[in-house]
């Protein structure tokens, strides 16, 4: 049971930051919020917008952009939108790309947006997914105009489901866009107790650009072929030919 020292200090902290949200709504006219990846992949959405356009945005996975681009189309849709009082087309052109638009399904703007729904006391909200052109998907950027389901989105299961893998929760995989745009791992690292690394056979030369750190469901999650990962000693490694051929050690556990 919390001390009550705990619950007093997490209602300040509470209420700097429903203060902050509402200072950059005055400010900038909407917040953006981000909930950094954990078990689940990072998203990323709007509070404020509502009340001018009569929805929010939203932009979940989507791990081909770093963070600070990420942050920097959602506000720039945000603006478009403003400037076109919410009525937009099904594409619109950032930075000379097509980003789709997709009403969010309520099964996921619940679950996900729940610093929109603590900020105004609400229990749903309407809200816009930003989908990124074909040429930028990555495998943890979900269908939220489809009901939430775990089994169709399993990258995303753990929103709802217990942690259930072997390993903490706060485990992270360096890997390759490679990767993310579905290539099958053919070689696994194992450096800590929550630390490995997965890439491809295309990622020989892979420079730090092309690299990101996801969450170690979101690579479990997408390609049931890397299970071994989980018993892999710290400093010990596996790799394979193809996605059809059987894993080997490279090097000796310890």
């Amino acid at each position: 049971m919390p001390s009550k020292v705990n619950q007093s200090s997490q209602r300040i902290l509470r209420g700097k930051f429903l203060e902050l949200i509402a200072s950059n709504i005055e400010k900038y006219g909407w917040h953006v919020y981000v909930v950094q990846q954990g078990n689940c992949p990072r998203y990323i959405y709007t509070i404020g917008l509502t009340k001018k356009i009569g929805f929010e945005i939203i932009m979940a996975g989507c791990s081909i952009y770093q963070l600070d681009h990420a942050v920097g189309l959602v506000n720039d849709f945000a603006k478009m939108a403003i400037e076109n009082a919410g009525n937009l087309q099904s594409n619109v052109e950032l930075d000379g790309k097509e980003y789709g638009i997709g009403l969010c399904h309520e099964s996921w703007s619940n679950r996900l947006m729940l610093g929109y729904l603590d900020y105004y006391g609400s229990s749903s909200v309407s809200a816009l997914q930003m989908c990124p052109p074909p040429s930028d998907w990555t495998l943890d950027t979900p269908d939220l105009t489809a009901p939430w389901d775990s089994v169709s989105q399993p990258v995303w299961q753990w929103l709802e489901l217990p942690w259930s893998l072997p390993v903490p929760t706060s485990a992270t995989v360096a890997t390759s866009i490679s990767v993310l745009r579905g290539r099958k791992v053919t070689e696994i690292s194992r450096w800590s107790t929550d630390e490995w690394e997965m890439f491809s056979d295309l990622d020989a030369d892979l420079s730090e650009d092309n690299m990101r750190v996801i969450p170690f469901g979101t690579a479990y999650a997408s390609d049931n072929t890397i299970k071994p990962a989980i018993l892999l000693h710290i400093k010990s490694g596996i790799y394979r030919n193809d996605a059809e051929s059987p894993w080997k050690s490279w090097r000796k556990e310890e």
